[in-house]
């Protein structure tokens, strides 16, 4: 009697015997549980046994092909989108404590005056626009820090602000925030994504 051979590189079982009339049928499950079976068709169609191919997770509803793509491929859109839109405003290195550096960034297609700051070691960065009146905070250009250098002064009305978060402590914006920019600091160089206005002022 003929044995039905696994044709997979590599492997070497089989599924047993075929019947002797060489249509593969196999035995009736009911003959060996004592209880009818339900009809079913049980006929091997060939003596080739097909293993699964690798498992893939569950592409969501309505998902395209080029979904499936940027799920497989080695970064998202979203990463690729953010490293896009972020720009090269400094390096690590060039601003020392206390001081600052402003710079342009295009925001919905418009160039707008930012500064950086660093605090303590630490980078901050910010559009240069006070949270009372709508002006430029630095009296002489990119001076943006007291004397000291623990706060961000505006030298329209005097308003300070904490340097790593924007916060206004004293001045008629009490309790108000500039807008941020964010920062991704690696590689040795600093760089800006849009500004993101802080609701909690």
């Amino acid at each position: 009697r003929a044995t039905a051979k696994c044709t997979h590189t590599g492997c070497s079982g089989s599924i047993g015997p075929l019947s002797s009339g060489g249509t593969g049928a196999l035995p009736d499950a009911s003959a060996r549980l004592g209880s009818p079976s339900p009809a079913i068709d049980t006929t091997v169609e060939s003596s080739v046994v097909r293993h699964p191919g690798p498992e893939f997770p569950p592409a969501r509803p309505g998902a395209t092909l080029c979904d499936v793509q940027l799920r497989i491929g080695k970064g998202s859109a979203v990463s690729q989108a953010e490293s896009a839109a972020s720009v090269v405003i400094a390096r690590v290195g060039e601003i020392e404590p206390g001081h600052t550096k402003k710079f342009m960034l295009s925001v919905e297609g418009r160039e707008t005056e930012c500064f950086l700051v660093n605090h303590a070691g630490r980078f901050f960065a910010y559009v240069n626009r006070c949270a009372h009146v709508p002006m430029t905070m630095d009296w002489i250009d990119n001076q943006f820090l007291t004397e000291d250098g623990r706060y961000i002064l505006c030298a329209t009305h005097g308003a300070a602000f904490e340097p790593d978060t924007g916060e206004c402590i004293f001045g008629p914006p009490c309790g108000k925030f500039l807008v941020r920019v964010p920062l991704d600091v690696s590689g040795g160089q600093i760089r800006a994504g849009q500004p993101v206005e802080d609701t909690a002022g």
